[in-house]
Parts: C-alpha cells; sequence; structure tokens
C-alpha cells in the first residue's frame, strides 16, 4: 500500500519452512507519506494538493506537525476536515486523501451553488443533470448534490436572507432616490411590472438594483398602475423619498404618474413638481423616427421596384477591378466617412452613469439638423423634397416632447454636469434655482448659500468646499434619462420566462429577479 517500513523484527513460521518477521509497528503519520521513486531518499505527503517532500530521515515529530498544521490531520478519530478515505491515485503511484466536509463548509457550497443558479438564470432542473452530478463529484466528491426541490426551498431562503440585508442598504442611502418603471409581456403572454432603485453615494459612485418584480394582472390603465407603484413606495417606505421617476411615453404612463404625483402630494406633503416625471428619451427619439417612416418608406418602396440599389462595393481578390471601384464609390460618401472619425461619442443610455443632463442636447442636436435638411443647408448638399417633409415631421414630434426633454430637472442636470457646456446668459437663472431649490428641499437660509461656483460641474471634487451644492448634485445625477435600466431587467427576466420554464410560479420568477439583482449589488458594496 505505498506504506514506509522501518525495519522487520522475529515472528511465525509458515507450513513450508519459510519464517515469515513480523512487521515492526510504524508511525500514524506513514498512512499520509509515500516513497518517491523520482526522487531518491525523500517521502512526499500524499494529502490531495500538497506534494511537499521530506528527507526519508525527518522525524515522525516533524512530520505529524505538517499534517496537523497544514491538513488538519491527527492520530484520534475521524473530525470534521481530517482524512476520511484514502484512494489510490489514477497511476497507483500514490495515496489521496479525501477530506469530509464540515456543516459549514456543506452550507456555503449549497449557497454558493444556488446563488451560481439564480444568477446565471439557469433552471432548477439542472442539478439533476448527470453530467452535472458527475461535475460537482470530481470537485467534492464529499459534497451530495442537492434535489430541485431542496434548491428551491434554498432559493426562499437567501432571497429572505438578502432581503434583510437590502433593507439595510436602502435605510443607509444618503439624500434621496430615483426610480425607472415599467410594464412587460412575456412569451408566455404573462404581464410584469418592474421597478429600479438609483442612488448616489458619498463616494460619487451611481448604484442601482431592481427593488420590485411583480406579476401585473390585467386591465393595464392608468388607474391599477398607478395603484402598484404607490402600494411598492409605501411598502418599502420610499413614499417621500423619490426625487423623480423615469418611464417611457406611451399608453398609461404618463397619466399614471400624474396620479402618483397628486397621491403622494395630498398624503406626504411631498411638494412634487411636474418634473418628477421624466420622459425616456430613447422613446421620445423613436417615436420622432416612426413618424419619418410614414414619408419614408413610400418611397423605399419605389426604389425598390425599380431596382436602384447601392450597395457598397468591397476589395474581392478574385473580382477585377473590385479595389478601385471600393475606392472611386468612397468618395462619394467622404463626407459621411470624416463626420464619423470626428464625432464626439458618448452614450444616451444606461444605469451605470449620468444621462439625465445630455437630453437637452439631444433634443438641441436633432431639432438643428431637422432645420437644416427643411432649409436644405446640409453639407451633403442637396436634399430631396421627400427628406424635407420627413424632417418636418420629425420636428414636430420633437416640439411635442420640448417641454420633457427641457424641463428645469434636465436643466439644472445639464448645469451641473462637467462635460456640457453652459451658456453665459443661463448662469445668472441657474443659480437662482438652484438658491430656490436649497432653500426649500434643503432648509438652508439665503446668507448659508451665498457662494456659488461659477463651475458648478466640478461639485464632485470640490465636496467640502460645497456641501450643499454636492448634495444637490448628487440628487439630482441619480435620475436615469431613459427607461434602459427597466428594459434590461425585463431582458434579464426573458430567460427565467419561456414556454419550457412555464412552471415556475410568479412567486418564483419574482424572487429569482430580485435575488439575482440584489446579490450583484451587494457584491459590488463588499468590495
Amino acid at each position: 500500500l505505498g506504506i514506509v517500513s522501518s525495519g522487520r523484527a522475529s515472528g511465525s513460521t509458515f507450513a513450508t519452512g519459510r519464517h515469515s518477521k513480523k512487521q515492526k509497528k510504524t508511525s500514524w503519520v506513514f498512512d499520509h507519506f509515500y516513497e518517491d521513486d523520482d526522487i531518491t531518499g525523500r517521502v512526499t505527503c500524499a494529502v490531495e494538493g500538497c506534494g511537499r517532500s521530506f528527507s526519508k530521515g525527518t522525524s515522525t515529530t516533524t512530520l505529524a506537525s505538517h499534517l496537523t498544521s497544514k491538513h488538519r490531520l491527527t492520530k484520534g478519530g475521524v473530525v470534521p476536515g481530517q482524512v476520511d478515505q484514502l484512494t489510490f491515485s489514477k497511476n497507483g503511484g500514490r495515496l489521496i486523501a479525501h477530506n469530509r466536509l464540515d456543516d459549514d463548509k456543506r452550507a456555503r457550497l449549497f449557497s454558493k451553488l444556488v446563488n451560481w443558479i439564480v444568477d446565471n438564470k439557469q433552471p432548477i432542473a439542472v442539478v439533476e443533470n448527470n453530467f452535472f452530478k458527475e461535475f460537482m463529484h470530481e470537485l467534492k466528491p464529499f459534497f451530495n448534490v442537492s434535489s430541485c426541490r431542496t434548491i428551491g426551498r434554498g432559493v426562499d431562503d437567501a432571497y429572505e436572507e438578502v432581503k434583510a440585508k437590502i433593507a439595510l442598504v436602502l435605510e443607509s442611502i444618503p439624500g434621496d432616490v430615483a426610480l425607472t418603471c415599467d410594464g412587460w409581456s412575456s412569451r408566455i403572454m404573462r404581464s410584469y411590472f418592474v421597478v429600479t432603485l438609483h442612488w448616489i453615494n458619498e463616494n460619487w459612485n451611481l448604484r442601482s438594483t431592481v427593488i420590485e418584480f411583480i406579476y401585473f394582472p390585467p386591465p393595464h390603465n392608468q388607474w391599477t398602475t398607478s395603484e402598484l407603484l404607490l402600494s411598492i413606495l409605501k411598502d418599502l417606505n420610499l413614499a417621500t423619498r423619490v426625487i423623480a421617476v423615469t418611464t417611457d411615453s406611451g399608453g398609461e404612463m404618463p397619466p399614471a404618474m400624474r396620479h402618483v404625483t397628486a397621491k403622494l402630494n395630498e398624503e406626504f406633503d411631498d411638494m412634487l413638481e411636474s418634473d418628477w416625471l421624466v420622459r425616456c428619451v430613447c422613446h421620445i427619439i423613436n417615436r420622432a423616427v416612426k413618424d419619418c417612416e410614414t414619408i419614408v418608406k413610400p418611397m423605399q418602396v419605389l426604389l425598390g421596384r425599380r431596382n436602384i440599389v447601392d450597395l457598397l462595393c468591397l476589395d474581392v481578390e478574385t473580382r477585377w477591378n473590385s479595389m478601385f471601384e471600393m475606392v472611386d464609390n468612397c468618395f462619394l460618401v467622404k463626407d459621411v466617412f470624416e463626420s464619423m472619425c470626428n464625432k464626439e461619442e458618448f452614450t444616451a443610455a444606461g444605469s451605470s452613469y449620468v444621462t439625465l443632463s445630455i437630453q437637452p442636447l439631444i433634443y438641441e442636436s436633432l431639432k438643428t439638423h431637422c432645420l437644416s435638411t427643411i432649409s436644405g443647408t446640409l453639407e451633403s448638399g442637396f436634399t430631396v423634397p421627400a427628406a424635407k417633409r420627413a424632417a418636418e415631421a420629425m420636428l414636430s414630434k420633437l416640439e411635442k416632447y420640448k417641454e420633457n426633454t427641457n424641463n428645469p430637472l434636465c436643466l439644472l442636470a445639464s448645469g451641473l454636469d462637467p462635460s456640457v457646456p453652459v451658456l453665459d446668459e443661463d448662469i445668472q437663472e441657474l443659480k437662482f434655482r438652484i438658491r430656490q431649490i436649497l432653500i426649500v428641499r434643503y432648509g438652508y437660509q439665503q446668507q448659508q448659500i451665498d457662494e456659488i461656483p461659477q463651475r458648478l460641474g466640478l461639485l464632485a471634487a470640490a465636496n467640502k468646499r460645497f456641501p450643499l451644492l454636492s448634495r444637490l448634485a448628487r440628487d439630482t445625477f441619480m435620475v436615469i434619462g431613459s427607461s434602459v435600466p427597466s428594459e434590461s431587467a425585463f431582458a434579464d427576466s426573458g430567460s427565467f420566462v419561456t414556454p419550457r420554464r412555464s412552471s415556475l410560479s410568479d412567486e418564483n420568477i419574482s424572487k429569482m429577479m430580485k435575488l439575482r439583482s440584489w446579490n450583484r449589488l451587494l457584491k459590488v458594496l463588499n468590495k
């Protein structure tokens, strides 16, 4: 068995007359060491993952000290963490020690397994897959993979545990918070409602998480939507802390948010204004483009029927003169290439960076482009009449949403954002508005805020010098300019709510969605 012997003593005689010497009693430590044929005069630790070698003449006291300190192996009976089973390696050259799992280790492994299933949106039935069981057995032979029912109970337990932690996180948020919300119908025609929470901590890090993902039965109108959102805010004690909510521009959302605003003002004296509702800038652009399509679409159909389609020519080795044609065609769109190379890239939608401050910029940029198209002053030169009509339709739709993209909250965010230029004539008006907000919302006295910096965007770096303005900036920048966080939550939920996983109850879907988001938030906060 590869056990090192230190010699033989007198023994018994077999029937054949051969004298057998009794093996001398050896120390228990040699059960965990073997002689390595490649290293003469040394013994190697057989505990899996160790491989440390000692001189063959090393005392058993030293070897025992190594086993005790490094591997928790003792001479006594088996205890959690000790060697529980010895098996030969595949080539039979060494003994491998397998360690028994104690209760704490087993609980941690089970928790990690539950979190992996939830975060990767795996079906709970994955634990009953034979290949998965074999994989887990190779990793931890003493860890028995739980059944689907046990994993389901583990999800419930993890949800309740993390829910308590998230409640403490929400209580510790300094200042106000912002929301996004939206409704969605899955591929199995089940309707859900999601609410995401956003805030900026004292280190100027934008944080977000899903605070509610719930089945939303019909009818879906302004009354049922407003009642649902109000109940969520009251259950989470957020009714007096929400500074703004971002939704799309369609259907029941705008009137529902007006009902919520009126109810909060009535019950909690929140003094919320019209800019409490922020329209998603992505939906505004989409609606404007849809109006253009109604005019451009007939032209596209006509060109398609006449087979007038210009395709970009590429360089192909087997096609003669293709490189010349490619370069020659590129000169026709030279201005487009130059514009793409010179443009400044920025992101208009997301949940991990400031987006509200660029809404006025997007509006002005689209408006300028529409006016240039209508007047025929584009750099590209001649503009066809259909393009002018499309630009007029787009401009008309943009004007409809002008108040939303240029509301006081958006303009305030633009003034505080260092990346957004502020015109000189707007500086004084902006200072006056900031002064009024600090007095009304934060309760500061007029004489305390006489000094307002000329460049408000430097507030993040001047936290100590301008503490009041820094707090105002945090409470403004956390408002999301688009409903992308809600859309992202629905994109994630699409992996939970599928025709093949229709056995999941609405309650389990809600728990797994929130648990996934909460675990990710806690992982970031605990770094």
